[in-house]
Order: structure tokens, then C-alpha cells, then sequence
């Protein structure tokens, strides 16, 4: 809803502070599913307080590795080097230092200037200068890399994915059927922007 509402909304500073939401929300969610996967392997309190000290990358690893030893995490993916950017641009809205704006021209008339942005993502590196389709970007490389993570190397069903993600357990199962319902608008305009969520199943009303 936050990408969404950054592209229809009027005014540049509050498009862009929608979609600098939208961005770190999808980094949240991938946070969550991260502690979700170490909450269903139960590990002891001590074990367990260590392991969420650890970036969310390294908590899929360990899920991966614990629950499924013959499979592989491959860091070399190019979702898993998808979502290291993305948490590299989190990192920086969360912790800000100065960074460099690149002026494309100055004069006391009105100055127009840009972010750097980041190598393989083009995604603005600078929080201010947030934009909707920063949040399209991260919304595809966030569910590319869970997608792969729970469809190719877990292997769930997407009802699977959605029980496992949706549990309310301490230690999460995947045994009962949970399917969230959401406006055909918001799944128009997920398949307008080539958003594939196929990995989780997801209801229409």
C-alpha cells in the first residue's frame, strides 16, 4: 500500500517519504520471515538470544543448513546479492552519514541535484531522495530472494509458505492452512509491476 500510494499521491516530498516506507518495510519483512525461520528450529534461549544478534542473511543460512543439511544457501545468487544491497541502503536510512548530493546545476533561481545511487539496483542512496520506484524495486527483490529461499531451496508449497509465515505458534508450524485476503487493486497492480508472489498464496476479494 505504501508503494502503491507513493505514485498516485501529489507533492515530491511526501511521495518520497511513502516510498522511503514502503523500502524499509520491505526490509522489515524480510527481517521477520528471518526470525520466523529461527523461531521454528527451537533452539535453547542461549543459542537462540546469540543467533538474533546475527544479520537476517546469516539466519536463513542457519535455517537452511539445520532443517535441510544436504540443501545449499548460495550467497552468489543474484537474489541473495539483491537483498545485500537492499539492506546496505536500510542500513544507511537507519544509521545516516553525510553522503555526497551530485548537483546537476546551481543557481539562486532554483538548483537541481540527485542521489548517488547504488551499483546494481539503482536504488537512491540517500533517504531524502526516495523515490516510488525505489519501492517497486525493493518489493521485487525482496520476494525474489524469499522466494527463493522458501520455494527453491526449502521446497514449501506456497500453503505451506503461508502457514509457516502466518503462525501465531511460539515455535511456528506449517500444519494449518492460513490464506490472507487482499483487493484485486493491490493484485492488479502487483502483476502491473511484475512483482511475483507466487511463492505464498494469496487470496482475492
Amino acid at each position: 500500500m505504501l508503494a502503491m500510494r507513493a505514485e498516485t499521491e501529489y507533492g515530491l516530498e511526501f511521495q518520497n517519504s511513502l516510498s522511503r516506507s514502503a523500502l524499509l518495510a520491505s526490509t522489515h519483512l524480510l527481517e521477520a520471515s528471518a526470525n520466523t525461520c529461527i523461531d521454528a528450529l527451537a533452539l535453547g534461549n542461549g543459542f537462540a538470544n546469540d543467533i538474533d544478534r546475527l544479520p537476517f542473511l546469516s539466519k536463513f543460512e542457519i535455517f537452511v543448513q539445520l532443517r535441510f543439511p544436504k540443501r545449499q544457501f548460495d550467497r552468489a545468487r543474484h537474489e541473495v546479492q539483491g537483498v545485500s544491497e537492499l539492506k546496505q541502503v536500510r542500513d544507511s536510512f537507519v544509521h545516516p552519514k553525510s553522503q555526497k548530493t551530485i548537483w546537476e546545476s546551481w543557481s539562486p533561481e532554483g538548483s537541481v541535484s540527485r542521489s548517488p545511487r547504488t551499483k546494481s539496483l539503482g536504488l537512491s542512496k540517500i533517504a531524502s531522495y526516495g523515490h516510488p520506484d525505489d519501492a517497486v524495486r525493493a518489493l521485487k527483490v525482496s520476494h525474489a530472494f524469499l522466494r527463493y529461499v522458501f520455494k527453491d531451496t526449502c521446497r514449501f508449497s506456497a500453503i505451506r509458505v503461508n502457514s509457516f509465515l502466518c503462525s501465531e505458534d511460539p515455535i511456528p508450524t506449517h500444519t494449518e492452512p492460513v490464506i490472507p485476503y487482499w483487493p484485486r487493486d493491490i493484485h492488479r497492480w502487483l502483476h502491473n509491476h511484475c512483482i511475483d508472489l507466487s511463492y505464498i498464496k494469496i487470496g482475492k476479494v
